[in-house]
C-alpha cells in the first residue's frame, strides 16, 4: 500500500463503521447469526463504498507513482507507464511535445475509465461520513 495508505485505510474504515447502526448487529444476533456471520453477511456488504474508495485511491497512487520506479526500476527494459513517458521525452534539450502529450493522454484513458466505473462507490464512500442523520 502507498505510504500512509495503511493509516488512511484504518481511519477511513473506522469512521465508516461508526456510521453503521448497532441495531443491525443486534438484530442479526437475535436472528441467530454469530460474530462471523454478522460480519460477512451484514457489515462487509455495507463496507463496499469504503472499500471502493480505498481501492480507488490506492490504484490512483500507484498509477501516478513516479519516484518509486525512478529509484528502483531505472535500469530495466520494462518500466511503468509514467517512467515510459519520462523516458520518451529523452535527454536532449529540445522536446517534441506533441507525441509526449499524446502519450500522456493515452496513459490517462485507463484511469478515466476506472473512475467512471467506480465513481458511484467512490462518492458514496466520501460523502457517507459527512452527513449526520
Amino acid at each position: 500500500m502507498w505510504p500512509g495508505g495503511t493509516a488512511f485505510a484504518s481511519l477511513f474504515f473506522a469512521a465508516f463503521t461508526r456510521t453503521i447502526p448497532q441495531a443491525l448487529e443486534e438484530s442479526a444476533f437475535i436472528d441467530g447469526c454469530g460474530r462471523y456471520q454478522t460480519f460477512f453477511r451484514i457489515i462487509l456488504p455495507l463496507l463496499r463504498p469504503a472499500t471502493a474508495t480505498i481501492v480507488t485511491t490506492t490504484v490512483y497512487w500507484y498509477w501516478n507513482d513516479f519516484q518509486g520506479p525512478l529509484i528502483y526500476l531505472n535500469a530495466g527494459k520494462v518500466a511503468p507507464l509514467m517512467m515510459s513517458v519520462y523516458k520518451f521525452m529523452g535527454a536532449n534539450a529540445t522536446v517534441d511535445w506533441g507525441p509526449v502529450y499524446a502519450l500522456c493522454f493515452l496513459s490517462a484513458i485507463p484511469m478515466i475509465l476506472f473512475f467512471l466505473l467506480t465513481q458511484k462507490y467512490l462518492l458514496k464512500g466520501l460523502v457517507v461520513g459527512s452527513v449526520k442523520g
